[in-house]
């Protein structure tokens, strides 16, 4: 019996690309009035993005009392009074939710997802010193 022989053809797998994603470091600075309180907004952010790090500044001789809090919102509002709306990073986590900090430089790596376009990252500060503070703060984002 004859076996017959199937035609050769080549397999050619399809090529692969990946889809280009936006990524951004945000900074965030202002001065902050002595005895004040004041929250930062970034401008809206258009796309789904994952949060992968932060990093806070903390001048030398704020004593561990300049306290930074990190919210995320679709609403730009914020508060004269108090924390701004919003949902804060770090609430599902910890019921210490601000950080503070003296000579020092906090880098916190996160895999935070915001599955919501137009988004709003806000950056509350509490300055309750005697002296202006100069807020350095950032957070990188990565599109989803």
């Amino acid at each position: 019996m004859a076996v017959r022989k199937a035609a050769s053809i080549p397999y050619i797998a399809p090529k692969f690309t990946l889809a280009a994603k936006r990524a951004a470091i945000i900074p965030f600075s202002a001065t902050i009035l002595a005895g004040t309180l004041e929250t930062i907004v970034s401008t809206t952010i258009p796309f789904k993005f994952r949060i992968t790090l932060i990093e806070m500044v903390f001048s030398h001789g704020t004593g561990n009392l300049v306290e930074h809090g990190w919210f995320i919102d679709r609403n730009v509002s914020v508060s004269d009074t108090g924390f701004p709306s919003g949902t804060n990073l770090f609430a599902r986590d910890s019921a210490t939710t601000l950080f503070t900090g003296d000579g020092i430089i906090r880098r916190i790596p996160m895999n935070y997802e915001v599955n919501e376009e137009g988004m709003h990252i806000k950056l509350y500060t509490n300055n309750p010193l005697a002296v202006d503070y100069v807020v350095n703060a950032s957070i990188a984002i990565q599109e989803l």
